[in-house]
Order: structure tokens, then sequence, then C-alpha cells
């Protein structure tokens, strides 16, 4: 009986281990593909004010404050992503 406690046990242990693994990992993967999406689009030349809610879609969201917790701006291409929404916030903060 006291085997079958510790293998028991065990097994609750790995397959919690693994579910958290699993649901972490598809996780990591829909942020990998809305960053890279989101740089391809970038680099295409597509304007991201209207980018955002076509990828939005095709992640399954209802808005695009659910695709914003997927997307975060790398090093190397956080300039040209901002730059490319200068045109937005231009006149909102004035130069100092």
């Amino acid at each position: 009986e006291k085997k079958i406690k510790i293998i028991s046990k065990l097994f609750q242990t790995v397959f919690v281990a693994v579910y958290v693994f699993f649901l972490k990992g598809l996780d990591f993967l829909r942020h990998t593909f809305a960053v890279h999406a989101l740089e391809k689009m970038n680099r295409e030349g597509c304007d991201l004010y209207y980018a955002l809610p076509i990828l939005s879609t095709y992640l399954g969201h209802g808005s695009i404050r659910s695709t914003e917790k997927y997307l975060r701006l790398t090093f190397e291409t956080r300039d040209s992503i901002t730059d490319s929404m200068s045109g937005i916030y231009d006149n909102i903060f004035p130069e100092v």
C-alpha cells in the first residue's frame, strides 16, 4: 500500500509538471508567433495601426487588448517599429 501511494504521488507530480510545461510551451509559441508576425508586417511596410486588428483576428482574439499581452518588442526591432509609428504620436509629446 505504501508503494502504491508513492507511485501515485509520483504520477501526480509528473502529470502536473508535464501539464504546466505543455501550457507554458503553447503560450511561448503564441508569443513568438505574434512578435515575429508583427516584425514581418513592419518590414513589409504594413501600417501597424491596421495590421494589429488583422493579427488579433488571426490569433483568435476578440480584441486587440488580448493580442497586446503577446506582443513584446525585441531589442533588434524596437527602433524600426517605433519609427514606423512615429507619425501617429509625433504631435502628442512636444520636443524638449
